[in-house]
């Protein structure tokens, strides 16, 4: 298998040119392998995850039962409470972060296939005049003027509008 890389705009492709598109067969790379090294690899990583899930779960029993009272040693009796604070931040952000994907999980359920982003109605020429304090006369002016100057006042009014007519069509 050859991945191409996906064009930049150094390389954009040429007209008529098919653009390469990027989905799961180009983002994850792999390279070919015998038989014989895609078994060592699958069965070294089986046996980190074991060891990994051993060490894991012997750890856990041990704080449950008590036994991690730890070395005798003055830096230790130190270290666990603040390891016991960390910890308890470490629950909250993991609980934290399970709200968050719980969230997340609702609102996709719920919104899915729905386009809730809509375009806002067109702005009507009256309201425009009104929001800017002109005439609906003077507006339409200003949308037909080709140059158009506003003098505003200190308080950001429009106090005057110097308007040069557009050049006939046709």
């Amino acid at each position: 298998m050859s991945l191409v890389p996906p064009p930049t705009k150094l390389d954009a492709p040429a007209a008529g040119e098919p653009r390469v598109a990027i989905d799961a067969s180009t983002m994850v790379i792999t390279t070919k392998r015998t038989r014989l090294r895609y078994l060592l690899d699958v069965v070294l990583t089986a046996i980190a995850w074991i060891v990994f899930l051993y060490l894991f779960a012997r750890g856990m029993i041990a704080v449950v039962e008590g036994r991690m009272a730890g070395l005798d040693a003055p830096f230790w009796s130190g270290a666990f409470p603040t390891m016991r604070t960390l910890a308890v931040y470490a629950a909250l952000a993991v609980i934290n972060a399970l709200i968050l994907f719980a969230w997340a999980w609702y609102n996709w359920r719920r919104f899915r296939g729905l386009d809730r982003r809509s375009a806002p109605a067109p702005m009507k020429p009256e309201r425009l005049a009104t929001g800017f304090g002109v005439s609906a006369e003077l507006l339409a002016r200003m949308e037909s003027a080709r140059i158009l100057v506003v003098h505003h006042t200190e308080d950001g009014l429009i106090a005057a509008v110097d308007t040069v007519p557009a050049a006939p069509q046709g």
